[in-house]
């Protein structure tokens, strides 16, 4: 494609994951009139297209920088496309993506607290003084000696979500996990912190002129083993009021240490005898399936509002509904290739369920957990109550069975 005929509303997209979150944002440009470019440097997008609607623009290249993004978007203007906003829902390019974004399309985002919590360490540092902070110690690939206070939690200062998070019980396991995440990566600076007792909860986030505004707040189930992950999540539809309101506090006095003014962002926060602790934040929405939970519950889809915010219109974040929706992600505890799987229609069969998404293909090598990019699907479902929500969604899991042909 050499260029268009007329002038074309457009966004530039920065890097996709396959399918959630950040893979639904060119449907929801779409529905808001705009043209969808994807800049990528996986070529098998080029090869998966029925993952995309049909008339995308994808554009591979090599390395993903500030200047490749200019370089593109200049490219893009001189073939007539009016480019309204340069975005990613993907690390570590939600920084790039918006300094580009201010700088070429007029969108008035932070850019200084975006790049901030790209990195966990550089975060930690900024909210050192905040009272839902955590201790925390920063080390190299090389293993030091530690207050042997075990649990703690183990990450990678730059890593994407929360796939190199390791919960660790004592020292054997440290040094494991040390090896583990110093592999293969260009900087081995690893972030130790202890385990905090307490409810985790996610919350996604809006920032408007230093307002935080809570558009979604979901509890988390978690599985501990050598690793940590989610299991399950529960989208809160009504919360303690003053619970609620310690909460809000704690959140608006992070985004203010951090300077976020405008921009979106989600956190994971545990609640304590110490009140509220900050756990994670990243700089753009959870990925997976956190936006279709967030629609069907409230009626309010964060992608679609989030382009408006970057394009320069008001995101409508008023809940139109308050539907108890359950979701129950797919773990497996052997290892083999995959043979088939059974269940799936009679899951189908249950009215409760809304959706249900499975990723592995036949033939594929199957893994226990070993991180969140172990988890093989998900089961969502709906109810009058949380509670029955959560039985609809777990029962369903239940009922697939995965048949692997073991390793020899």
């Amino acid at each position: 494609m050499k260029g268009v005929t007329c002038s074309m509303k457009a966004i530039l997209f920065v890097e996709t994951a396959r399918n959630g979150s950040s893979s639904e944002a060119f449907f929801a440009a779409n529905r808001l009139g705009y043209s969808s470019i994807l800049l990528t440097q996986r070529k098998r997008f080029l090869t998966e297209r029925e993952n995309f609607p049909a008339d995308i623009r994808i554009l591979l290249v090599k390395k993903i920088d500030v200047e490749t993004i200019r370089e593109v978007v200049f490219r893009l203007q001189q073939e007539n496309y009016r480019l309204q906003a340069v975005l990613s829902f993907t690390d570590p390019y939600v920084s790039d993506a918006a300094l580009v974004s201010n700088e070429l399309c007029g969108s008035n985002l932070s850019i200084n607290a975006l790049r901030l919590l790209e990195n966990k360490s550089e975060t930690r540092k900024a909210l050192r003084k905040n009272q839902a902070s955590v201790q925390f110690e920063i080390i190299h690939s090389s293993f030091s000696e530690f207050d042997g206070i075990y649990p703690k939690i183990v990450k990678r200062v730059v890593s994407n979500g929360s796939k190199d998070v390791l919960f660790i019980k004592n020292e054997i396991e440290m040094k494991d996990a040390i090896r583990k995440l110093s592999t293969g990566k260009s900087t081995h600076e690893l972030m130790i912190e202890p385990y905090i007792e307490g409810t985790q909860y996610n919350v996604e986030l809006f920032v408007v002129e230093g307002i935080p505004i809570i558009v979604a707040i979901i509890k988390q189930e978690i599985t501990r083993d050598f690793t940590f992950i989610v299991t399950g999540y529960e989208v809160c539809v009504k919360m303690e009021q003053q619970l609620y309101e310690s909460l809000w506090k704690t959140i608006m006095e992070i985004t203010s240490d951090i300077g976020l003014e405008n921009g979106t962002c989600h956190m994971e926060v545990r609640q304590t005898d110490e009140g509220w602790k900050l756990i994670e934040i990243n700089p753009r929405m959870s990925g997976g399936a956190m936006n279709r939970m967030v629609e069907e519950a409230y009626g309010i889809n964060i992608v679609e509002q989030t382009i408006k915010m970057y394009v320069g219109l008001e995101p409508d974040l008023i809940r139109i509904r308050n539907q108890p929706i359950y979701t129950s992600y797919i773990t497996i505890a052997g290892m083999g290739y995959l043979l088939k799987i059974d269940g799936l229609e009679e899951v189908n069969t249950i009215p409760e369920i809304i959706d249900v998404h499975l990723t592995p293909k036949i033939g594929s090598l199957m893994l226990p957990a070993l991180s969140m990019g172990y988890r093989y699907g998900y089961v969502m479902a709906k109810s009058d109550t949380q509670e029955e929500a959560k039985y609809y969604a777990e029962y369903a899991a239940s009922l697939l069975k995965f048949y692997l042909e073991p390793i020899e």
